[in-house]
């Protein structure tokens, strides 16, 4: 499977925002998606991981922002 990826390292809990590539259960999971943009929420052990991807008007490339937050 090809894409991209993000590894949060929690403690030895290895996970992403989204389900793939580790396939770690996640405690709450969420994507959207719109004109141009993707938004993921994966969240595991009080932890939130935010992915916003979205291709800018007018040019040739992908901004990919990852938010952490701590909600314990």
């Amino acid at each position: 499977n090809g894409g991209r990826y993000f590894y949060i390292n929690d403690g030895g809990t290895i996970w992403s925002p989204g389900w793939k590539p580790v396939k770690t259960p996640l405690d709450i999971y969420e994507c959207r998606h719109g004109l141009s943009y993707t938004k993921i929420l994966g969240a595991k052990n009080g932890i939130n991981a935010e992915l916003l991807c979205f291709v800018p008007l007018k040019s040739w490339c992908e901004v990919q922002q990852l938010t952490l937050t701590n909600t314990t």
